[in-house]
């Protein structure tokens, strides 16, 4: 399994993207490829995404998914089962009274490593431009 990383400096306080992403039926505002995400029991959510592969037709699928909300430490988890064993971590750290940074991590198996790091990037990246215009 490989994990790929990336740190990302977010224009809001701390408290406010903690607030936000803690919430998971935000998921689809900044995951393109979510279309819709709400919890069921615990820590189990029903998730919606359309899968848009470049050798096939897209489609929407639907499945099931655990998210965990660990307030000691702003640290969120999830993931899915599957042949790719999908899974990630996102930390939020306080820069200062307005300034956080956000790590965001992915495990997977998935061979495509570089379509991998490029989405972590792209996840970041939609993470920050979200929150900064919603709380900044």
């Amino acid at each position: 399994m490989t994990t790929h990383t990336c740190t990302i400096q977010i224009n809001v306080s701390a408290e406010h993207l903690w607030s936000y992403l803690s919430d998971v039926e935000n998921l689809p505002e900044y995951l393109p490829q979510m279309t819709s995400a709400h919890r069921t029991s615990g820590n189990k959510v029903q998730v919606t995404a359309k899968i848009d592969p470049s050798d096939q037709p897209a489609r929407e699928v639907e499945g099931e998914a655990w998210f965990t909300v660990k307030e000691e430490g702003k640290t969120l988890t999830w993931g899915s089962e599957g042949p790719t064993n999908y899974g990630g971590q996102l930390d939020i750290d306080t820069v200062s009274d307005s300034v956080c940074e956000l790590t965001v991590r992915i495990n997977s198996e998935r061979a495509q490593s570089d379509d991998v790091e490029a989405g972590v990037q792209r996840t970041a990246e939609g993470i920050k431009q979200v929150a900064e215009t919603k709380h900044g």
